[in-house]
């Protein structure tokens, strides 16, 4: 019975390949669990004696007796010695990590006639594992396409943006072109002066809201926020109709 005459939801492709039951049924013998238990605490003494050399062979130096620029040498030669410590450290555990798992897999992979039956047990994991490579890749690779998309898509929402602006002016210079039309046609002085000064204080309102909103949607895109992703935020930014009428 399939999930969809069951009534149950239908898996993806991606749930399918996501799907460990090899890697999630592994138990270990007690003694591969000693056996990664002490590799644990050898890789900590490892690093304690790393740490104990370089502290035994720092010279020590009273640096109440340097100067500033001597101290920001010593601690710049510090620094860089902890870089080439760490630097050192990790690349030997590299070497040792492959060392030790590249044989064992290539015994697990091609099927070697000595492989033991512990090397035997990697290859499903293996393959999981592959599997699993396989889909971070492809996931990585749709992500970073999906990204290239919304910064062309903000792009152009930018660019939309600016001829709206034009068009809002434009359509403000006409506005106020037909004003003055209606205003002259006023035969009333007292009535027409009022209202050119009722369109005068509009027009004032108007040019302060634009400034505010510009400051406010400035403020927005420069806090680092994702405000693409927020209904309101977003209108806020490129919304550019004059809301005042």
């Amino acid at each position: 019975m399939d999930a969809a005459s069951s009534g149950g939801p239908a898996k993806s492709n991606y749930d399918t390949l996501l799907e460990t039951p090899n890697s999630d049924q592994l138990q270990l013998s007690r003694i591969e669990e000693e056996i990664l238990a002490l590799w644990d605490q050898a890789d900590e003494l490892a690093l304690e004696q790393s740490l104990i050399h370089a502290q035994r062979s720092a010279d020590p130096q009273d640096v109440d007796d340097l100067s500033d620029e001597e101290l920001k040498a010593e601690l710049a030669v510090a620094e860089n010695d902890v870089l080439e410590a760490r630097a050192g450290y990790i690349l030997r555990n590299k070497i040792i990590h492959n060392v030790l798992v590249t044989d064992p897999v290539l015994k697990a992979v091609h099927g070697a006639q000595r492989s033991t039956h512990a090397e035997k047990r990697l290859l499903p994991l293996i393959n999981e594992r592959d599997v699993l490579a396989m889909v971070q890749s492809t996931l990585s690779k749709e992500v970073l396409s999906t990204k290239m998309k919304l910064a062309a898509a903000q792009k152009e929402n930018m660019m939309k943006t600016r001829e709206n602006q034009k068009t809002a002016q434009t359509l403000l210079g006409l506005t106020d072109e037909l004003n003055a039309r209606k205003n002259a046609e006023v035969d009333d002085p007292m009535l027409r002066t009022q209202l050119e000064a009722a369109d005068s204080a509009i027009r004032e309102s108007k040019r302060l809201w634009r400034i505010t909103k510009s400051i406010v949607a400035g403020t927005v895109v420069g806090s680092g926020i994702n405000w693409a992703q927020d209904e309101d935020l977003l209108r806020l930014v490129l919304d550019d109709e004059d809301d005042m009428g």
